[in-house]
């Protein structure tokens, strides 16, 4: 299955053995008293406040700040089981993106202005020409870093209303990601492959597929960046059946 264009979790947070850290805590405190040598008196009583130490904790919760990111969805195909599906899709999708330090607002619709950070835009389609991107689930419009396009009857399963909410996760992640990362890359194992294998079809329905650490990075430094184009044709997220052809 051929992938257009995550997670381990990768949380950032200050060591004991760190450099700064270790300053820390084999420096003298200032005000220690010392010895006649010159030398720290570890053994003197001291006046020093807890709160001269560094606030550990503080800035590791500065460097796990979660990120935030909108996107809209718009899906007008009549399809009255879509809402539920969509429902459930959206919360798998949250879920991963909460691996990456990323919490996602979704809303419905289109946004009546834009603000300083751009949302993303998605629209599920159905009744896809076969020869319209044929065989892709999906694409994102990378270059512009707004829209991504789900081609809804080449994702859904009549028979399997769980297993067609599950896949619709992986694609709406899948193509967020691309979104956020705006680089042609794909990564060897997860949510980010290059080809989905049927064993990862069956096992994203148990768990989701994990992001790469190195796509964590990545989703972390394109939302800060958000707004800035990128130089990248749309990614395609092509199904398994057109792998076979």
């Amino acid at each position: 299955m051929n992938l257009t264009g995550v997670l381990k979790t990768c949380i950032l947070f200050l060591p004991m053995c760190s450099p700064m850290a270790g300053h820390w805590l084999t420096s003298a405190p200032k005000g220690l008293p010392r010895t006649k040598a010159g030398k720290p008196d570890l053994a003197a009583p001291t006046s020093r406040k807890m709160d001269d130490k560094p606030n550990l904790s503080k800035i590791s919760q500065a460097r796990n700040a979660k990120l935030s990111l909108t996107v809209y969805i718009e899906a007008g195909i009549g399809d009255s089981s879509l809402t539920l599906i969509c429902m459930r899709a959206q919360g798998v999708a949250s879920g991963m993106f909460e691996t990456a330090g990323v919490q996602i607002d979704w809303r419905t619709g289109q946004p009546k202005a834009y603000g300083p950070e751009r949302p993303i835009l998605i629209d599920i389609t159905s009744n896809t020409p076969e020869t319209f991107h044929r065989g892709a689930l999906a694409y994102a419009q990378v270059f512009e870093g707004v829209h991504i396009r789900v081609f809804y009857d080449r994702v859904r399963n009549a028979d399997r209303p769980y297993a067609t909410a599950i896949l619709l996760a992986h694609v709406l992640v899948h193509e967020i990601t691309h979104i956020l990362e705006r680089v042609d890359r794909h990564s060897e194992e997860g949510v980010m492959k290059a080809h989905w294998t049927a064993d990862d079809l069956v096992q994203m329905e148990y768990k989701p597929l994990p992001f790469d650490p190195q796509d964590v990075l990545l989703i972390r430094k394109g939302l800060a960046s958000r707004g800035r184009p990128a130089r990248k044709p749309p990614f395609e997220l092509v199904s398994p059946a057109a792998l076979s052809n």
